[in-house]
């Protein structure tokens, strides 16, 4: 089994864009033990039984269902049922390609925030500084929204290319733009 406090030990803000600051293609399967915390349906995770093999998803898994509330179970009356354990799995995949579209430079600023209050997980490392150049082309429709990226030249660095893709895929173009767009993204986090 999994420690779960230090996968769920963590420092700063919240995250919108997890699945930008990890490169795409990331997914596992987590399996945990739960118990409610109060009648509103707060939860708390007791022990990780299955992790994923991929320690950022077991944390991020363990970080979203302890911020959740589940509905109560049929039947369920908080002073008989409320010492009572749950199991469930959760699915988690970074893909860049599933970031809800926002403003390119809120998408960047998250990510450099997410790196820099990183959770703190024995045995991973995050890069807090790193620069590179992602040269990208994207398949834009008429509406000026992005359908499709492809990667002409990688930065280097996984994240970075995340990075870029994210940023390009949440960029709206003008109505008419050339079908065919290559954009480069410069980054530099600090």
């Amino acid at each position: 089994m999994l420690d779960v406090p230090s996968l769920a030990r963590r420092s700063g803000p919240a995250f919108k864009y997890p699945e930008a600051a990890f490169a795409a293609g990331h997914e596992g399967t987590v399996g945990f033990q739960y118990h409610l915390i109060d009648a509103s349906g707060k939860v708390a995770i007791d022990c990780v039984y299955q992790g994923s093999g991929d320690e950022i998803i077991d944390a991020a898994v363990v970080e979203r269902v302890n911020s959740s509330r589940y509905h109560l179970p049929k039947g369920f009356e908080w002073e008989r049922d409320k010492g009572r354990r749950y199991q469930d799995t959760a699915v988690l995949s970074w893909n860049a390609e599933s970031l809800a579209r926002a403003d390119p430079a809120t998408v960047a600023a998250a990510i450099a925030e997410r790196l820099i209050h990183a959770p703190e997980i024995p045995g991973v490392h995050l890069a807090y500084a790193f620069e590179g150049t992602t040269n990208l082309r994207a398949r834009v429709n008429d509406s000026g929204s992005v359908e499709m990226v492809s990667m002409l030249q990688s930065s280097g660095d996984t994240k970075l290319d995340a990075i870029a893709m994210a940023a390009m895929l949440a960029y709206k173009f003008k109505p008419g733009d050339p079908f065919s767009v290559d954009r480069a993204f410069s980054f530099k986090i600090n």
